[in-house]
């Protein structure tokens, strides 16, 4: 256990290490820019937080976006995951643009920790440690970590679930 606290410890340290020396400004285009756009929006507008105002040439709206948004009547929709962003909006308005990294941050360290948990649930003679180490230095989960998108929130709840519903299976009489 003294082994995978260390891992997650140096994990993390890692990442904020390379999270500090990122530019927080540097995702305005394609899937992360929609994902800001959306969460922008639902600071700017809780009531309809999904809603984005249509862009305007002078004083008339117009329908002409790229493909990440669908245009609807007034309106448009980021076609991107929905929770991810507004998720993020409280932390964009706590900590600004940095704020963002701070989900796909989590969700790294808990992909690290649960693929161990996983692991040692698999075969208790594994080595949690090197699981979360291999983990965090052999894939790109490390990538994902760093960017602002829903990729290892969405891998951590998942694994944390498998690793769940694997322990409750066992536990049963």
């Amino acid at each position: 256990m003294r082994g995978l606290l260390l891992v997650l410890s140096l994990s993390a340290a890692a990442l904020a290490a390379m999270a500090s020396g990122l530019r927080p400004d540097t995702f305005y285009v394609g899937d992360p820019g929609v994902k800001l756009v959306s969460a922008r929006n639902a600071l700017r507008f809780p009531a309809h937080p999904l809603n984005i105002p249509l862009p305007r040439i002078g004083a008339e709206a117009v329908p002409h976006v790229e493909q990440f948004f669908a245009v609807h009547d007034d309106h448009l929709h980021a076609v991107t995951s929905e929770f991810f962003p507004l998720a993020s909006a409280p932390l964009l308005k706590l900590w600004g643009l940095r704020g963002l990294y701070v989900l796909p941050a989590l969700g790294f360290l808990a992909v690290l920790a649960s693929s161990a948990w996983l692991a040692w649930l698999l075969d208790r003679s594994r080595n949690a440690a090197l699981v979360a180490g291999v983990a965090a230095l052999g894939t790109p989960f490390l990538f994902y970590g760093l960017e602002f998108w829903e990729h290892m929130p969405a891998l951590g709840l998942s694994v944390t679930g498998v690793a769940l519903l694997l322990d409750a299976a066992r536990r049963r009489p």
